[in-house]
């Protein structure tokens, strides 16, 4: 389940859902090396790498990928099929819709909305909510 995220989504997506509909239960992988409230919620399928943080009331959806030195602050909602790259951090109350991928060492200001299907990419700051669905630092 951790193909990856940009050019694998799809692929990721169809492999999750093929399991399932063959009655396979998928689990979630948490490493030993995280922090996670116990108030916090993760859908199966989930991997969740070493050195990550989740706060408190944070909601992470089916098949998803929360990558080494990640931080989920509190009352942050993650949809299903999502990637967080390494070290991004997402701050509170920030709602990531499904299918997005947040880059390697990104900031998600608390309160942001990211929209169904946005790439985020390495090194954003993001400030606001934006109408852009993709940004992708080259």
């Amino acid at each position: 389940m951790a193909l990856g995220h940009i050019k694998k989504i799809n692929l990721r997506k169809k492999i999750f859902k093929n399991l399932l509909s063959l009655g396979y239960k998928l689990p979630t992988f948490v490493s030993k090396n995280t922090i996670i409230s116990k108030n916090s919620l993760i859908g199966k399928g989930t991997i969740v790498m070493h050195g990550v943080i989740i706060n408190s009331n944070v909601s992470i959806g089916d098949n998803c990928i929360i990558n080494t030195g990640s931080i989920i602050e509190h009352d942050v909602i993650i949809g299903n099929n999502r990637h967080v790259a390494p070290g991004a951090i997402l701050n509170s109350g920030t709602k990531v819709e499904d299918n997005c991928f947040i880059g390697s060492s990104s900031v998600i200001k608390e309160n942001i909305k990211i929209s169904k299907n946005s790439i985020i990419g390495a090194n954003i700051f993001l400030r606001r909510n934006t109408l852009i669905n993709e940004l992708i630092k080259k």
